[in-house]
């Protein structure tokens, strides 16, 4: 069962989860933004929502989805999305730039989205491979 933060409201999975409390619309990552940009991300988003429920959390710092876990993070640059999310193989190939170790079984996979084209079949797939291991772990 989620513990919900008294004050701020936000869900966790852990009881008195360390967090912080400040509370950010989604419209304050994309100030001094160029319109594409947003424009970039909801697209993103409406592409996601093959994959299932999810709830999207914006934190100070990216703006999070979740499944019962994060399964993905965006961070708003000026002139592109940089994506996280969570993979099973080491593998960096496009779409993917960069991959870290987070357990044995698990990697942090790092993509960025400058425009249309870079919202491709593959980055979605690996984003739903993403969905799929935070929703069941």
């Amino acid at each position: 069962m989620p513990w919900i933060c008294p004050i701020c409201k936000k869900e966790f999975n852990n009881i008195n989860q360390w967090h912080s409390c400040t509370i950010v619309e989604i419209g304050k990552h994309f100030e001094n933004k160029p319109p594409h940009i947003y424009d970039l991300y909801s697209n993103f988003v409406s592409r996601l929502e093959r994959f299932g429920s999810f709830k999207i959390n914006p934190v100070k710092t990216s703006i999070q989805f979740k499944a019962k876990k994060n399964f993905l993070s965006l961070k708003i640059k000026k002139n592109h999305l940089a994506v996280e999310f969570y993979t099973e193989k080491p593998e960096e190939k496009y779409p993917v730039y960069k991959v870290l170790p987070v357990s044995p079984e698990k990697w942090l996979a790092f993509a960025v989205v400058e425009d249309e084209n870079d919202l491709c079949d593959d980055l979605f797939n690996k984003i739903g491979l993403s969905y799929d291991l935070c929703k069941n772990d």
